[in-house]
């Protein structure tokens, strides 16, 4: 089962640098955040999509972004939420279509 993650634009002014990709990071509902999953994307401020593959079916997973510049890793979007039943699709404005 898999879903895809997708990500608006950076607002110019939180941005340290260059945007040189993002990292998503996910993981089943309740674990550490060392528990989770890194998924690198290439990318620039504009924002962007990636499919998270290999994930078990009827499990809950939080999801978060991070863009990425030359000075290191951003912040970490609110997590977001979502059951696999089979495959969704997840936008980080909350929206999920299944």
């Amino acid at each position: 089962t898999s879903i895809t993650v997708q990500w608006g634009p950076v607002e110019c002014i939180h941005q340290n640098g260059e945007i040189t990709g993002y990292r998503v990071r996910y993981g089943e509902e309740g674990s550490s955040e060392e528990a989770r999953s890194i998924q690198m994307v290439s990318g620039d401020s504009s924002g962007g999509m990636t499919t998270v593959s290999g994930l078990t079916k009827e499990t809950v997973y939080t999801v978060q972004v991070a863009a990425v510049t030359s000075s290191g890793t951003g912040v970490y979007s609110d997590p977001l939420t979502v059951k696999t039943p089979d495959d969704v699709f997840l936008s980080l404005n909350g929206t999920v279509i299944p």
